[in-house]
């Protein structure tokens, strides 16, 4: 929780401090990323886990840069997150979805410019995920056991790296694809949930993103 209102404050920071200067940046993206889970205990060896699938990231950010080399950037986006377990072969598989509002707290360092008008850069950052919906078909899978639900956590922290190449419009504006990785450093299930075995495990994800500052 002190992490998360450290990366509130540092949002509230970018949004607010002297937003008149040409230093400004807002930035519009839509990122497509394939997920999987890491971290598992090891299930019975009955056990068939399907957990790898694919979905996109929406969100704006917006950025000041502090000199030529280095931007600080913050905002909000949206990150859908599901698990499928098939726990044997003739079972209907255990689904968890969650659904989270983000707010990435980001620092971007520029490596190099070529050609006039292209740049590489380096980037940084921390996605705080606040949970905003999540479902289970757990008790539909055991309907005498009404009360088995698993717990979900509201907060995550996750971490991102990212590179991108960046083209320069003649209108001051740009355009950048990103390469990104991106690791949970905390489980999406509360350490007293009910799937034991499963709790520890975190999502994994990369993918390539497109956006476009102005």
């Amino acid at each position: 929780m002190t992490r998360l209102c450290l990366s509130i404050c540092c949002l509230f920071m970018v949004l607010y401090a002297n937003a008149q200067e040409r230093k400004w940046q807002y930035r519009l993206g839509l990122d497509a990323f394939v997920a999987g889970l890491v971290h598992i205990e090891n299930a019975p060896t009955t056990t068939i886990k399907d957990k790898n699938y694919g979905a996109v990231i929406p969100h704006l950010q917006v950025g000041r840069k502090i000199n030529e080399k280095w931007t600080i950037a913050a905002g909000l986006g949206f990150i859908r997150h599901k698990s499928s377990f098939r726990f044997t072969s003739d079972q209907d598989a255990l689904v968890n979805t969650m659904e989270y509002l983000a707010v990435p707290v980001s620092v971007q360092y520029k490596l190099l410019n070529w050609g006039g008008n292209k740049s590489w850069k380096l980037e940084g950052a921390a996605w705080n995920k606040l949970l905003i919906y999540h479902e289970s078909n757990l008790p539909d899978l055991t309907p005498y056991l009404f009360y088995i639900y698993p717990r979900f956590n509201s907060y995550v922290l996750n971490a991102r790296l990212a590179t991108n190449v960046e083209w320069n419009l003649n209108n001051q504006h740009s355009v950048a694809v990103t390469g990104f990785v991106s690791r949970d450093l905390t489980a999406y299930l509360n350490k007293h949930s009910v799937l034991d075995y499963i709790q520890p495990s975190r999502y994994l994800f990369g993918g390539l993103g497109l956006s476009y500052t102005f």
